[in-house]
């Protein structure tokens, strides 16, 4: 028999040995989903040299420490997590309560719940095991929460990977692309390919800007060797061949070219119409003295791709202009492909250009650009001299929107870019 200070005793001994067993109980639970967490994306491959590819239910089997009491063996099963990459000491010494089976298994619970019971569970976990216990656990914890960390990590990184892998993909695939775009594009450029046919002096850009003051045609090209880079329906082709140039011209379109050849005919010019990539074009070297690009590959292909073959076909002393987008028309274009406004929607830092494919307004292709340093640089690497440069605005009698690009937002900022550069002798 026990007095009432022994019974109180008791309860309050009890008492603590069921928050023991809750804490106890909570780090295994966390311990648990830790593990679960790392089986599933494990999936992901981990990056660490001589680490295991497991799934979240392998387990190895480890030994009690030798300084658990026996109850508490009895109390723990003697499985172990066995995640690739965990340190050596941990796998040998750290015991686990996990059975097989991953997650918050009921088995678990039942088993913790059923020692309540037990003769052993009367007994209370004296202060040397549960320093034990704990002391045990903590570096699986803090490992296991670390390597979760870890995972976490590069999950974020894979969200943010994923957009660029596509984006790489899709780069890499530009060409088809482009060619089924404009393709299927084609017979919307007809009505204006005839304009630009009969135009007496040229006009450039989206907007028609006048060519006085911008000359980006030498006006007597008689005897020179010109090319155009992304001819499309041949309208530049046809200007430089009225001023006496010998013209080449290619595109990728086949559609496109149907339409140009009609239109040679209809006006009677000699143009050479090739149906090739303007980025390898097979064109012997140093054949050309004029080489232009008005939206063709100034936009549709990589720029330090086609840009050297351009330097490639130039001769010493030859001529390269070409026209496109501004940069910061494409910063201020929607991702949705809506018209450009006022708000910064892209970085201007790393520009390569933009996929067109997917927007929600007017998908077409995929189309690239640099920063004004980055043209700067790279013109400087392959050895092009720039000799004028042209900022295109809309003019003032300028309504609507043309190619994504309301005519206010074109008289306040430039919506396309003029470089004239020269092949050193």
């Amino acid at each position: 028999m026990i007095g009432e200070e022994g019974a109180e005793l008791v309860g309050a001994m009890r008492e603590r040995e069921e928050d023991v067993r809750d804490e106890a109980r909570l780090l295994l639970h966390r311990e648990d989903a830790l593990t679960d967490v790392v089986g599933q994306l494990v999936e992901f491959g981990d990056r660490e040299s001589g680490d295991r590819r497991v799934g979240a239910h392998a387990r190895f089997v480890a030994p009690v420490p030798s300084d658990v009491a026996p109850e508490a063996r009895n109390q723990t099963a003697v499985a172990q997590v066995g995640v690739a990459g965990a340190p050596e000491a941990a796998r040998r010494a750290v015991p686990s309560p996990l059975v097989s089976g991953g997650g918050a298994s009921p088995r678990r619970k039942a088993d913790l719940n059923s020692q309540r019971g037990s003769p052993s569970a009367l007994r209370p976990i004296q202060s040397t095991e549960r320093r034990s216990f704990f002391r045990a656990m903590r570096p699986r914890l803090d490992w296991l929460s670390g390597r979760w960390a870890m995972y976490f990590s590069q999950i974020h990184v894979l969200e943010s990977w994923l957009p660029k892998a596509r984006e790489r993909s899709m780069r890499r695939e530009y060409l088809s692309i482009n060619t089924d775009v404009w393709n299927a594009d084609a017979a919307n450029w007809v009505e204006f390919a005839h304009r630009q046919w009969g135009l007496e002096t040229p006009e450039w850009g989206t907007w028609n800007n006048p060519d006085e003051g911008l000359n980006l045609l030498p006006r007597d090209m008689t005897n020179m060797d010109a090319l155009e880079l992304g001819c499309g329906t041949g309208y530049v082709s046809y200007w430089m061949s009225r001023r006496g140039a010998r013209v080449t011209a290619i595109d990728m379109s086949t559609e496109q070219l149907v339409t140009a050849r009609q239109l040679a005919e209809e006006h009677h010019a000699t143009i050479r119409f090739i149906e090739g990539n303007a980025e390898a074009t097979g064109l012997p070297d140093a054949s050309f003295d004029f080489v232009i690009s008005e939206y063709g590959a100034s936009i549709w292909c990589p720029p330090e791709k086609w840009l050297q073959e351009a330097w490639r076909l130039l001769r010493p002393s030859g001529q390269l202009v070409f026209l496109g987008n501004h940069p910061l028309s494409l910063i201020c274009a929607p991702l949705d492909g809506s018209p450009a406004n006022r708000t910064l929607h892209r970085p201007y830092r790393d520009m390569w250009g933009a996929d067109w494919t997917e927007v929600e307004f007017e998908p077409s292709g995929i189309c690239f650009n640099l920063t004004m340093s980055g043209w700067m640089d790279l013109f400087a690497d392959i050895g092009f001299h720039v000799t004028r440069y042209h900022e295109l605005y809309a003019p003032e009698w300028a309504s609507g929107t043309r190619a994504a690009v309301p005519a206010d937002w074109a008289r306040t900022y430039p919506v396309e870019q003029v470089w004239q550069l020269k092949k050193p002798e």
